[in-house]
């Protein structure tokens, strides 16, 4: 399990390249495994530095967590608006 390779705060945080060496998997499977433990309730959080988790301290880690969410709602807006210009490209079967 990658969140138990974790430390807490921001200032911990370990790259994706350092725990794919220490796991022997690659960067990719690294996402992949801290997708599904997210999807599973650890919240593993990433930053400039790689992933951590939440902050001992409650008041730092409330700052980190919606950091981390409002960086994550602005990519999934991003990606939902080339996802539609995708759409559009195609010819429509409906007549619209």
């Amino acid at each position: 399990m990658i969140h138990e390779l974790l430390l807490h705060g921001s200032t911990n945080a370990i790259p994706a390249a350092d725990i794919a060496r220490l796991t022997g998997v690659s960067e990719r499977r690294v996402r992949k495994i801290v997708e599904t433990e997210r999807l599973a309730g650890a919240v593993i959080l990433t930053g400039d530095g790689g992933y951590f988790l939440p902050d001992e301290d409650p008041a730092i880690a409330q700052w980190e967590i919606q950091g981390w969410m409002a960086q994550r709602t602005a990519t999934a807006g991003t990606m939902l608006k080339t996802v539609e210009m995708a759409r559009r490209a195609l010819p429509s079967h409906d007549g619209t």
